[in-house]
């Protein structure tokens, strides 16, 4: 037997397990519950602590111990107790606040996240959620991966078995999630939301039929029974208390509306070609391609989210996929595809350069066609203040929209251990000669402008994204770390538009910075083509803060120019040469 069903009779026999608040407006809200299969219990809301002048509903649990009441009615901006109980049994009990107007114009504050690693055993140990519940945000939003139910029954290439073929697995994910110990800070205080993202939806980078196997000797997709999607959209629907949820049949995405800020939560995979239709062998080499029509979240998705951008009258527009957006991921792409040298290194923690390229196939870069149309029709119809929200990569970073297109704040390492991804590609240059010394590649990629982890710090903890809303005047995106340290902040203002070509990767040798490591000063080359007219560079620490500026000519070609950088603390700079067309942009180390 599977070890769901020792997990099923457990909570069968056991009393009520968890409750929490979802599907939260400013006038209505819904209760989930988990406790004894079969059983009635009450569930109650009132504006008074004492329960005085409460409305209650008997609900009676379904044979799996789910249950859910939903109110509506509720007034606005306005906190309610709720209470679950058996009376002379047990309770289970918390608080939340309705949601402000539309015409609201004061301070929000949400939370989100993704990525928490455990398996069906209920988690016991993710300090992060205390620190999220200190900040007593509006709304959290998990973003997926809430557990990853996936890897027990992961048996690719040999077949393409998935835990969410089978329905005791999938209600036993649930059951790990909803009764995690520390997680009870959140459902105590505040609303939920969630998406689910590849793990725990099907399997690591799946699509709407597919999954794919990466390693050293094999790279493809593997299809899996139809059925398991299925499953777990019906799952999500009769477990979670969810907001309207369009269309079914292409996922579960949906929207929210807090106050001046309108969310698009957007379904990633369940409408999703396949990942690795970007990518084309030629022989023993792989190549990064743009097929037609290869989409992350399938036309009827892609037209609501755009239509739903356009007519919202909300100030500030935030879209949630998990997977990063940053549109800067594309150089990687480029310098990956074709290079067979740099496909066969061992890169450690990543496996060869190839099964990077694969792995990053996953992100919205390689879904080139559709994510350039989404910051083409942006701009076409002027719609402002536009933010990613993103997770996944098991860390976090955060970028202006000068690499990604729209500003965007990943947090990817709710509880898990830190990929460094975002130190790992601002510094591909000075690491790869010694990793890989025979593929001559010393280009960076400082795709993160804003600060993350590893961004000049070696700050690698569990992490959460923070969201401030000051009404109309602006927006703070902070990156929080377990110990409430604020790892890298960006304070956005109105106006922001989208950005279709801002960044622009060049060859090494047309504009280099070195020594990497540098000690008391570092060398500019420059190509003459860059310096055809006055053209401001700009020295900046990590997190995009300018500490040197100088202007260069055409004279400065003729031979290198020295910087000095004795004075600077140790860590990692930013040389950005500033063209019309955007800005080129360097690494360097200072020891």
């Amino acid at each position: 037997m599977r070890v769901a069903l020792g997990l099923i009779s457990l909570v069968w026999a056991q009393g009520l397990r968890a409750g929490f608040v979802g599907a939260v407006t400013d006038t209505s809200a819904s209760i989930q519950v988990l406790g004894p299969a079969g059983q009635p219990v009450q569930v109650e809301v009132s504006q008074y602590p004492d329960f005085s002048a409460s409305r209650s509903q008997l609900v009676t649990l379904d044979s799996w111990g789910f249950g859910r009441a939903s109110w509506a009615g509720l007034l606005p901006a306005t906190r309610y107790y709720w209470r679950v109980y058996r009376p002379s049994i047990d309770t289970v009990a918390g608080s939340f606040r309705t949601f402000p107007p539309d015409t609201f114009r004061g301070y929000i504050r949400f939370a989100f996240g993704s990525c928490q690693a455990f398996g069906y055993a209920p988690p016991t140990s993710e300090p992060i959620f205390s620190v999220i519940a200190q900040d007593t945000p509006w709304l959290f939003i998990q973003c997926g991966d809430w557990g990853y139910p996936d890897l027990r029954y992961y048996r690719l290439p040999q077949d393409s078995t998935t835990f969410a073929q089978w329905w005791d697995t999938i209600v036993a994910s649930y059951y790990a999630r909803y009764q995690g110990s520390d997680i009870q800070r959140i459902f105590r205080i505040t609303p939920v939301d969630y998406v689910y993202d590849d793990h725990d939806y099907i399997n690591d980078n799946a699509s709407a039929a597919t999954s794919p196997h990466i390693s050293d000797t094999l790279i493809r997709e593997f299809g899996f029974p139809s059925y398991a999607r299925r499953n777990i959209i019906q799952a999500y629907s009769q477990f979670f208390p969810h907001y309207p949820l369009p269309d079914t049949s292409q996922g579960i995405y949906h929207r929210i509306r807090l106050g001046p800020v309108e969310i698009f939560v957007c379904d990633n995979r369940a409408a999703r070609s396949p990942d690795l239709n970007a990518l084309e062998w030629r022989g023993d080499t792989v190549f990064f391609i743009r097929p037609p029509g290869h989409s992350m979240l399938g036309s009827a998705q892609l037209q609501w989210l755009l239509d739903g951008l356009r007519t919202s009258t909300a100030t500030w527009k935030f879209v949630i996929t998990g997977v990063a957006f940053n549109r800067g991921y594309r150089q990687i792409l480029e310098a990956l595809s074709g290079n067979y040298t740099l496909q066969q290194c061992r890169l450690p923690g990543l496996g060869n350069g190839a099964m990077l390229l694969a792995g990053l196939s996953d992100t919205w870069a390689a879904f080139a066609e559709e994510q350039d149309s989404i910051l083409r029709y942006l701009q076409r119809h002027g719609i402002r203040n536009v933010i990613w929200l993103s997770s996944d990569s098991h860390t976090s970073a955060i970028d202006d929209g000068t690499n990604a297109g729209v500003p965007e704040l990943m947090a990817g390492n709710l509880r898990q251990q830190n990929s460094q991804l975002a130190w790992l590609m601002a510094n591909a240059g000075s690491l790869l000669p010694a990793i890989c010394p025979q593929a001559n590649f010393s280009q960076n990629f400082a795709v993160w402008n804003a600060g993350g982890q590893g961004l000049g710090n070696s700050n690698f903890n569990d992490a959460y994204g923070r969201v401030e809303v000051f009404g109309e005047d602006s927006v703070r995106l902070s990156i929080v770390d377990v110990n409430g340290t604020v790892v890298a902040s960006l304070t956005l203002r109105p106006g922001q538009a989208a950005a279709l070509q801002k960044t622009h990767p060049l060859p090494a040798d047309r504009f280099k910075v070195y020594p990497i490591p540098a000690q008391d000063r570092i060398w500019l080359q420059v190509d003459p083509s860059l310096l055809s007219e006055p053209t401001p560079v700009y020295l900046t620490d990590a997190v995009g803060r300018v500490i040197g500026h100088r202007t260069l000519s055409s004279r400065d070609s003729r031979a290198p120019v020295s910087w000095e950088v004795a004075s600077l603390p140790r860590g990692l700079y930013f040389v950005v040469l500033w063209r019309r067309e955007g800005p080129y942009v360097r690494s360097f180390l200072k020891e």
